[in-house]
């Protein structure tokens, strides 16, 4: 739906001098340093969302000059919306309500039981290195000491999100566990011999291996 986007710009542009225009212009421009310096993904690109969809709907609006045409966009909008509800909210049902699933109460318990052992801890999840901030959340760090931390790091890490300080986050464990370490994992992972020869406890859909 966003190609509709340039020609409402190319209205906008038109019609600059109006003040929501202005607004909406600086909102725009002002997001593209950013876009410039850094990788985005889609979180960065959520401050675009508002001009974008804004720039959309006057394109919508000159475009679909008829009340037919209007009327016949609406549908479309709205099949394509109901379309995805579907494909997200029945197909990826199960994976919603079981494994790919948080347990926020359980896997808080997890994280205060990994922290108190005083060890380099391996969160191992579908999530991957979307993990990463889930520790911060419930071990809560200084923000200057995070980025003491993360100084000493090599420049291309950055961005990796695979670790800081004791916690290290992937999608599965492809190395022997180390009895020095402490592994949460995530029921879909999978485990293998070794890790089961470690003491365990279960804490909802996670697993915290240690030694």
């Amino acid at each position: 739906m966003l190609t509709f986007a340039p020609i409402g710009f190319g209205f906008m542009v038109k019609r600059r001098m109006e003040l929501i225009n202005t607004v909406i212009f600086i909102s725009f421009f002002a997001c593209l340093p950013g876009i410039a310096i850094i990788l985005p993904n889609f979180t960065h690109l959520s401050p675009l969302m508002l001009p974008l969809l804004y720039m959309e709907a006057i394109g919508v609006y000159y475009v679909c000059s008829t009340q037919s045409a209007k009327i016949i966009f609406t549908e479309i909008f709205l099949s394509a919306l109901c379309i995805y509800m579907y494909t997200y909210f029945v197909t990826r049902d199960y994976d919603l309500h079981n494994t790919a699933q948080e347990t926020p109460t359980e896997l808080k318990y997890a994280i205060y039981e990994a922290n108190s052992l005083h060890r380099k801890v391996m969160i191992i999840s579908p999530l991957g290195r979307s993990m990463y901030v889930v520790p911060r959340f419930y071990s809560p760090i200084s923000p200057y000491k995070f980025n003491e931390i993360k100084a000493n790091e090599k420049e291309v890490e950055h961005t990796y999100y695979r670790n800081y300080g004791k916690w290290y986050f992937d999608d599965h464990l492809d190395s022997q566990p180390n009895k020095s370490w402490v592994y949460l994992v995530h029921d879909s992972s999978g485990t293998n011999n070794e890790l089961r020869k470690m003491n365990s406890k279960k804490y909802g859909t996670y697993t915290l291996y240690w030694k």
